[in-house]
């Protein structure tokens, strides 16, 4: 009853395995009353504000995460999504670029990286960061889907389409 991470992991199940956002929103409030400084407890939060709209709240509390966090990634994943919920991809890139940093490896940043500049319209940007990734461990498949949509993105079709040749059809 006491413990804020455990309320907070109760209210992102209430949201993810039952749907239950009234129920989410009472566990969440009650976390943060428990503990508003637990970096556990900000990074279940503030992707919950961001699902309900409330961006400036939800970007409030990822860097939050990043100041108790210092030196971590955690903070930025929540930051560049809301960043880019509020169309503020410079920033967002910048985010990336500061956990490229940390984590050179981290295929994720790469994606966001690469989704910011799309946003951009920064294209060329975008296409030299898919063929970086596709060098990472695990990014070689996912690179080369994000360079079809830079392709699609920028208007070059043909190449977009045939990049989408490369890909086996799914019935799944």
């Amino acid at each position: 009853e006491k413990l804020a991470e455990a309320h907070a992991t109760l209210g992102i199940t209430r949201l993810i395995c039952e749907w239950n956002w009234a129920l989410a929103e009472t566990e969440f409030r009650r976390a943060m009353e428990l503990d508003p400084n637990d970096p556990h407890v900000l990074n279940l939060h503030s992707p919950f504000l961001l699902s309900l709209g409330r961006l400036d709240e939800s970007l409030a509390e990822a860097k939050k995460i990043q100041e108790l966090e210092a030196g971590s990634p955690i903070g930025h994943n929540v930051s560049v999504l809301s960043l880019f919920a509020t169309h503020k991809y410079d920033e967002a890139i910048r985010s990336c670029q500061l956990v490229l940093e940390m984590v050179p490896d981290n295929v994720r940043f790469h994606e966001f990286y690469i989704f910011g500049c799309v946003l951009h319209r920064r294209y060329d940007e975008a296409v030299a960061f898919c063929e970086r990734m596709s060098r990472l461990p695990g990014g070689a498949a996912r690179s080369r889907a994000l360079l079809g949509y830079c392709y699609a993105s920028s208007g070059r079709t043909e190449d977009a389409r045939s990049i989408l040749s490369e890909f086996p059809d799914r019935k799944d």
